[in-house]
């Protein structure tokens, strides 16, 4: 017990990836984060990966005196930035539009260990749409099956506990996502171990649907991180039709049926192009 008094007590950075947050989440979501932050976890340092915000989302970081680095693009590198620049033994990843709830960082402290590297919460949107009402429900039938939860496979960088070394001299892909799953597999195959902190809840607060961008952007993320086969990607994808028809009775939405494979189709799209790009360059670089 003295080991988690410590680490409850020991200040810690925490590293958050911004790109126009105020325009994204809104000043008032992204301010109330920010206040949930000090609140609930013992700050060192607030080191904000900023990739080129220009709609005052900086002016607002200088009112809660963030230490502002310069990003290069990706998600993944703004992660890999910040981890770089952190200076104490633990550190937080959290999200412009995660809002941290009440003793957050003592509850999270009681799942660490000296051969824990990643601790994540769980996530909840807040926000009553067919695709929050799609995922509960297959969530739902998944622990049913003695399945896991997609979390505990993926991990989840958008509120994570995470002990420095185990990321030490990390070289994240420049992917926009599955960066978590990324990070989430380098601290396993170096030994560390990964946590689902079962009993600790954020609110992610994002009202913005899943668009076709971003599920192309998944695909490409996992094609990159490389952890998931084509024929488990196509599986997936097919998978979705007797899902949306299971799912329908609670979610009562014809759009569900249409538009839940379409863009696990697009996630598979994103997947395939950056299979072919990668044989393209193969072929060209033999030449």
């Amino acid at each position: 017990m003295s080991c988690l008094r410590t680490y409850i007590g020991e200040k810690v950075d925490v590293v958050m990836p911004t790109l126009n947050s105020v325009s994204r989440v809104g000043e008032n979501v992204f301010r109330l984060v920010l206040h949930s932050i000090y609140k609930w976890i013992p700050v060192n340092r607030l080191l904000v990966v900023d990739d080129g915000s220009r709609d005052g989302t900086l002016d607002i970081l200088k009112d809660f005196d963030a230490v502002i680095l310069r990003g290069s693009g990706s998600l993944g590198k703004a992660r890999e930035i910040g981890i770089r620049n952190v200076k104490t033994e633990l550190f937080y990843f959290i999200d412009d539009d995660n809002l941290i709830p009440e003793r957050f960082h003592e509850k999270m402290c009681q799942y660490i260990d000296e051969k824990t590297g990643i601790i994540f919460p769980k996530a909840i949107i807040p926000y009553d749409n067919y695709i929050t009402r799609y995922e509960t429900i297959i969530g739902k039938i998944r622990r049913s099956l003695g399945l896991r939860d997609v979390v505990e496979n993926r991990g989840y960088t958008g509120a994570s506990l995470i002990r420095t070394e185990a990321v030490r001299d990390i070289q994240i892909p420049r992917i926009a996502r599955q960066e978590d799953k990324f990070i989430k597999s380098y601290c396993e195959k170096r030994g560390w171990k990964t946590k689902l902190a079962s009993e600790v809840t954020v609110l992610h607060l994002c009202k913005n649907l899943p668009s076709y961008r971003t599920q192309y952007l998944e695909g490409q993320g996992l094609a990159i991180v490389g952890d998931i086969s084509g024929m488990r990607m196509l599986f997936s994808w097919l998978l979705t039709y007797p899902k949306v028809l299971l799912a329908f009775p609670y979610v009562r939405k014809v759009k569900l049926l249409s538009e839940i494979p379409k863009m696990y189709y697009v996630k598979y799209r994103g997947y395939l192009d950056v299979l072919r790009s990668n044989k393209v360059n193969i072929k060209m670089s033999s030449i």
